[in-house]
C-alpha cells in the first residue's frame, strides 16, 4: 500500500486572500490525504470569527514531525512568516518527494528576505541549482512553458534562449503521460512576425529554427511547429490547434494565458525533484477580510499536484 499523500499549502501574504481560499477549499477534506495549511494564528482566529467557524475545533500543529492522519491541519508556529512557511514546506517536500507536494498561495516579492530573490520560482532556482526549472502554466485551453520568467527583456539573449529551449524540449517528454500532446506543440518566435525570415531580427534563424530542426525527430512528438508569430497566434483559430505552447519570456506567454483562462488554471515548476504547484493569481489585498475570493485556482493547483505526485510515486 502506498504511503498517504501530504499536501503542504502555504497561504502567502497575511493580509491577502491566501488564508481565505485555503480555508474554504480544504476545511472539508474528503480525500484520503493529509493537508497542512501554513498560516498566522491571529489571522486564522480572525477569519474563524468573521465566518462563524470554531477555532477550538480545528486541528492545530506546530511541527511536521507529528503523526498526521487523513485530515486538514493548520500549521501555526511562533514568529513565523510567509517566507518561513515556504522554506519549511519546500525543505520537507524535497526530503519526502515521493509522497509530499507544496501548493503555494499568492505571495508578493517583498515577503522574501533577500533582494536577489524575486519570487517563489527565483527562490527555487537559487536552492536547486543542479536542475533546470521552468515556470509552467496549465489550463483547459492550452499549457504554456516559459523559457525565461522574471528576467528583464534586456537580458534575454540568443544564447540563453537556445540553452533554455534545448532543455525544455529535453524535459517535456518525461511528462508526456500526464500532459496531453494529442495536438502539436507551438513554439513562439521572439521578434515581431517571428523575425519574418530575418528581416526583423535574427533570433528565429539562429535559435528557434536550428533547435526545432534538431528536435522534431529526436523527441518523437507527432509535430512541433515554430517559430510562430506571437501577434497572430492568440486568435481562437490558432491557439486551439496546440496543446502546449513554449513562450520566450514572461509576458509573451502570460498575458494571453491569464486573459483566456481567468482564475481557471494553475502554475507548476517543472524540473524540481519534488512537486510544487501554485495559484495563477496575485495576493488580492483589496479583497482581504471580505470573504469573497474564488477557490478555483487553488483547487486546480491541488488537483494538478495530486496528478504529479502520482507520477512521482511511480518513477
Amino acid at each position: 500500500m502506498s504511503k498517504q499523500k501530504q499536501f503542504l499549502i502555504t497561504t502567502g501574504n497575511k493580509k491577502g486572500i491566501g488564508l481565505e481560499i485555503s480555508f474554504k477549499a480544504f476545511i472539508k477534506n474528503t480525500d484520503k490525504t493529509t493537508i497542512v495549511i501554513f498560516c498566522d494564528e491571529a489571522e486564522l482566529k480572525n477569519y474563524c470569527l468573521q465566518t462563524s467557524n470554531d477555532f477550538s475545533k480545528l486541528n492545530i500543529i506546530n511541527s511536521l514531525s507529528q503523526d498526521l492522519n487523513s485530515s486538514t491541519y493548520f500549521y501555526l508556529k511562533d514568529r513565523s512568516n510567509p517566507y518561513d512557511w515556504f522554506k519549511t514546506a519546500v525543505d520537507y517536500a524535497s526530503r519526502n518527494s515521493k509522497h509530499s507536494a507544496v501548493v503555494t498561495g499568492p505571495m508578493s516579492k517583498d515577503q522574501f528576505e533577500s533582494s536577489s530573490i524575486n519570487g517563489h520560482t527565483s527562490y527555487l532556482k537559487n536552492n536547486f541549482k543542479d536542475t533546470e526549472l521552468f515556470m509552467t502554466f496549465l489550463g483547459d485551453i492550452y499549457n504554456c512553458v516559459l523559457l525565461t520568467d522574471h528576467t528583464p527583456l534586456s537580458k534575454v539573449t540568443d544564447s540563453i534562449l537556445q540553452d533554455r529551449l534545448t532543455k525544455a524540449l529535453d524535459l517535456l517528454p518525461s511528462f508526456k503521460d500526464i500532459f496531453s500532446f494529442k495536438k502539436p506543440i507551438g513554439v513562439l518566435g521572439f521578434n515581431p512576425h517571428a523575425g519574418e525570415n530575418g528581416k526583423i531580427g535574427l533570433t528565429e534563424e539562429h535559435v528557434h529554427k536550428k533547435v526545432l530542426k534538431m528536435y522534431t525527430d529526436k523527441i518523437g512528438y507527432d509535430q512541433i511547429f515554430g517559430p510562430l508569430p506571437a501577434d497572430s497566434f492568440f486568435s481562437k483559430d490558432s491557439y486551439e490547434k496546440y496543446s502546449f505552447l513554449i513562450a520566450n519570456y514572461h509576458d509573451q506567454g502570460l498575458i494571453p494565458f491569464k486573459l483566456l483562462h481567468g482564475f481557471n488554471g494553475c502554475q507548476t515548476t517543472l524540473g524540481l525533484p519534488f512537486v510544487r504547484t501554485s495559484v495563477n493569481h496575485g495576493t488580492g489585498e483589496d479583497l482581504y477580510n471580505k470573504n469573497c475570493a474564488t477557490t478555483t485556482s487553488i483547487l486546480e493547483a491541488y488537483s494538478t499536484a495530486k496528478i504529479l505526485l502520482n507520477r512521482n510515486e511511480n518513477l
